[in-house]
């Protein structure tokens, strides 16, 4: 398989990456309940073929499944996510905090709301295999 930076792929099989990443990442959480705990354009690769539109998952070694009273918040937070709403996603975060180190609830929502306004390079990494990881913010 041969693979290139996503900055050369076309706005076609980018959307096309980014349906199936969605997809797949919506079935893991909501049909499948597997988590991967370290999901990030390092870990997916993609196919340069133009009819093949896979998305393959590396390092499965962080995966867990959630309890069933988990599930219903992780989906708000999955909900939020996909809406862009960074002071929602800070709330439904901190419902999962379940440290007794106080937390500075409007310094982290704060924070979680500049995310989407980072930028992630899309050249960080030296082309050094065929298979090339996908380098891509998600949000």
């Amino acid at each position: 398989m041969e693979a290139e930076p996503l900055a050369k792929i076309s706005d076609t099989k980018r959307k096309k990456l980014a349906a199936a990443i969605f997809d797949m990442t919506i079935k893991m959480y909501l049909r499948d309940n597997y988590i991967h705990g370290d999901l990030h354009g390092g870990n997916l690769l993609y196919s340069t073929d133009p009819s093949d539109n896979r998305v393959f998952v590396l390092d499965a070694g962080l995966t867990t499944a959630l309890e069933r009273d988990w599930a219903s918040p992780f989906g708000y937070l999955l909900h939020a996510l996909t809406l862009g709403n960074g002071q929602r996603v800070a709330e439904k975060l901190l419902q999962f905090n379940i440290s007794p180190t106080p937390v500075d609830r409007a310094a982290f929502a704060s924070e979680v709301e500049q995310v989407p306004k980072k930028k992630t390079s899309l050249h960080s990494r030296p082309q050094t295999s065929k298979a090339k990881p996908l380098e891509a913010g998600f949000f």
